[in-house]
């Protein structure tokens, strides 16, 4: 599932392209994929320019003319690419954006179909809910901040980072990462992490996230891929993550990996220990 920084990579790859380009066509294959009307998402969109392109935890905001924005989450396996417009349209291609004086689509492809496009008054995107419970951004969180988000979660520390109203934007991969660079077990109670974890974690956030975007995000199956379609390198350095029964980098440990509320966890037993 594209994370923070997988969605961050898109967001700096597509304003390097359509950073001021105007619509010229919408053309929607899959009309399930929009949370709008079909026809009035096309129409609405054709003129208008694309003024900004920005990230709220996982979800690319497509600020534009007319007091309008494109949210675009991804889902698990969604893709924005770009393409000539006479490069044929691989399967589960869903929406095709065009843009006047462009030579480029962009266009939207998601095989598991769980990511989503709306189009909703820009004024209005604070209150849609699926951003206004959405906690601080992790790259610039203060570690007074993180504290006061945990300090009353008695819930295991993973789940809460993964709920996105602590922190947003991560996800199982760097939820993983993180708590190995912390060198906090994730089932330790959130409202239990003391200054100096909270200290560590507040780094670690910073530090992984950081990171993953300069290595254009992690490419698992190739089930994400930057904008021009080649796969991010940040899954090379993974620490934890996929690393199951393979020797801990630090003290070398066999990584563990075992189901905490229904997701996959990777962790070492050695370094991230339960107090």
């Amino acid at each position: 599932m594209p994370e923070l920084p997988e969605v961050e990579t898109i967001r700096r790859g597509l304003r390097k392209i359509f950073l001021g380009r105007v619509f010229s066509e919408v053309i929607v294959h899959r009309p399930s994929t929009l949370r709008s009307d079909p026809a009035q998402f096309a129409s609405k969109l054709m003129g208008c320019r694309v003024q900004e392109i920005g990230r709220r935890g996982k979800h690319l905001l497509f600020a534009l003319s007319g007091d309008a924005t494109l949210l675009v989450h991804l889902g698990m396996t969604g893709q924005l690419t770009v393409q000539p417009p006479e490069t044929p349209l691989r399967p589960h291609t869903q929406v095709v954006f065009r843009f006047i004086r462009g030579r480029l689509d962009l266009r939207y492809r998601d095989v598991r179909r769980f990511g989503y496009l709306q189009l909703v008054p820009t004024s209005q995107v604070s209150y849609l809910p699926q951003i206004a419970q959405l906690g601080p951004e992790p790259l610039s969180i203060t570690y007074e901040e993180l504290a006061g988000r945990l300090q009353h979660r008695r819930g295991k520390i993973k789940p809460v980072l993964l709920s996105q109203t602590a922190v947003c934007g991560l996800g199982n991969i760097y939820t993983d990462e993180v708590l190995f660079a912390a060198d906090i077990h994730p089932e330790q109670p959130a409202n239990t992490l003391s200054p100096d974890q909270l200290r560590r974690l507040q780094a670690a956030l910073i530090e992984i996230l950081t990171a993953a975007i300069e290595a254009g995000g992690s490419s698992i199956d190739r089930a994400y891929v930057r904008v021009d379609g080649s796969p991010g390198t940040y899954q090379q350095h993974h620490a934890v993550y996929g690393r199951a029964h393979q020797p801990c980098y630090c003290c070398g440990t066999p990584i563990r990996r075992y189901l905490l509320s229904g997701r996959s966890t990777y962790f070492c037993p050695q370094c991230q220990r339960l107090p």
